[in-house]
């Protein structure tokens, strides 16, 4: 019975490998700042087809109309990653379609010096039910 978990794990992440080599991995990057929007570059110059995910609205609507509110990346770059499959969205039942997804939420430090990951606690709390294997 231990041996069925493992079978199956293994088979998943051979799939992924397999589509991670192939650039057919649907990849979803949540938080679109100034981590986030450059490493969806990054996967869009790559041939990842790339969903980012903000809560922002204002965000998601700016860079699906191909603009850009980070001053270093131009609207130009966000036109080119758009042309090759990257598209914004605040809807997170979308994480589901994702074969991988990266979380670029701040943690800032507070008074003592410490992170606060209550961004990521939020975030992982909002992708869960939409997870698979």
């Amino acid at each position: 019975m231990s041996s069925t978990p493992k079978v199956a794990s293994s088979t998943l992440a051979a799939t992924l490998q397999q589509k991670i080599e192939a650039r057919t991995a649907r990849v979803g990057i949540i938080g679109l700042g100034y981590v986030g929007l450059p490493l969806t570059l990054l996967f869009a110059e790559e041939k990842f087809v790339i969903t980012g995910f903000d809560i922002d609205q204002k965000k998601v609507e700016t860079l699906n109309a191909n603009g850009s509110y980070i001053h270093r990346i131009p609207p130009t770059d966000i036109a080119t990653a758009r042309k090759r499959g990257f598209s914004a969205t605040s809807d997170f039942k979308q994480i589901g379609g994702m074969d991988a997804v990266i979380i670029c939420v701040p943690t800032p430090l507070n008074e003592n010096r410490e992170p606060d990951l209550s961004y990521i606690t939020s975030t992982a709390e909002a992708l869960a039910p939409h997870l698979r294997p």
